[in-house]
Order: C-alpha cells, then structure tokens, then sequence
C-alpha cells in the first residue's frame, strides 16, 4: 500500500483500472462521493485544479452502482490507470 498517496475513502485499482469506492445511506449520495473523491485525487496527485481534472473525470471515467441490498448503497468512479500516467499519476 502506497502511503504518499491521499486517500480518505477505499480507492482499488484492478485490471488496468484505478476507482473510488464510496458507501451512502442514499445512491445518489454514494455516486456523487465516489466521482467527488476521484476528481479530488487527480487534483492533489497532478498539475490540473478540480475544475479541470472533473472535466477529465467526466470524459475518460465511468461512475457506476456497485450494489444497493445492504442498508447502504456503494458506488465507484473508475478511470484507466494510462491515462492517470499520462498526467504523471503512478499508482
């Protein structure tokens, strides 16, 4: 586990692809955490501000429903690991 990376929510990456993992009361809340958290990484981890790596976020990532059975609801943002590295991101 890398310990210089900032991470305040369980983030995996798998099979070429790096994504943020967030759990809510309400499905709406966890999908709108995980694109949050993703954006704010890209952010603190290369040269582009929030504005600019949530434009990226948007283009190149996919926000998806990771389950809805359990009292609370989980989602991801997941984007491909080459294009973290070619903003300079090393997972």
């Amino acid at each position: 586990m890398r310990k210089d990376l900032k991470m305040d929510i369980p983030f995996v990456a798998c099979e070429g692809k790096f994504a943020s993992i967030a759990t809510a009361q309400e499905t709406d809340a966890a999908l709108s955490l995980a694109m949050e958290k993703l954006v704010d990484f890209v952010a603190a981890h290369s040269s582009l501000d929030f504005y600019d790596a949530g434009f990226l976020c948007g283009l190149y990532a996919n926000l998806e429903i990771s389950q809805v059975v359990d009292p609370l609801k989980t989602a991801r943002m997941a984007i491909k690991t080459e294009i973290l590295q070619k903003l300079g991101i090393r997972i």
